[in-house]
């Protein structure tokens, strides 16, 4: 999706919403799928934004590299990827969910070759009213 665009905008300024991919992916197994989850701080804060979620406990990390690791380890390629993988996960030390995501995005961005710029919505002046309008803006 990103490779289709010509600007990709992180929606952080947004509500963060439980439950959902912001915070959590699932990966394949051999006993079908796992979620792999990052804990985070606010469970019922419905007003915080993505850009304010912090993580609650980092040893999200050891367990998604582990989980991922495991499943994918005799997989064709997981060899010329590992290293990356390892050094994406193991070296994680930010504290906001929106920095993860971005480690994350940018990261795989580059191994994959894309080049598409991305920003943040934080990153715009919008004085506007409703999310349906700060996105049809962001869009402009």
């Amino acid at each position: 999706m990103i490779n289709m665009v010509d600007k990709f905008i992180l929606y952080d300024d947004y509500q963060f919403t439980k439950r959902d991919w912001r915070n959590r992916n699932k990966i394949k197994t051999q006993n079908g799928s796992q979620w792999l989850t990052i804990p985070v701080e606010g469970e019922g804060n419905y007003q915080q934004k993505i850009k304010d979620t912090v993580i609650r406990d980092p040893e999200w990390i050891k367990k998604h590299w582990s989980a991922i690791k495991y499943n994918n380890s005799k997989t064709n390629f997981f060899k010329d990827f590992e290293d990356q993988f390892e050094e994406l996960y193991l070296g994680c030390g930010e504290k906001y969910l929106s920095d993860i995501n971005y480690r994350f995005i940018t990261a795989i961005k580059k191994m994959l070759g894309i080049t598409t710029k991305i920003s943040w919505s934080m990153d715009y002046d919008l004085y506007i009213e409703g999310n349906t309008e700060k996105l049809i803006h962001l869009y402009k």
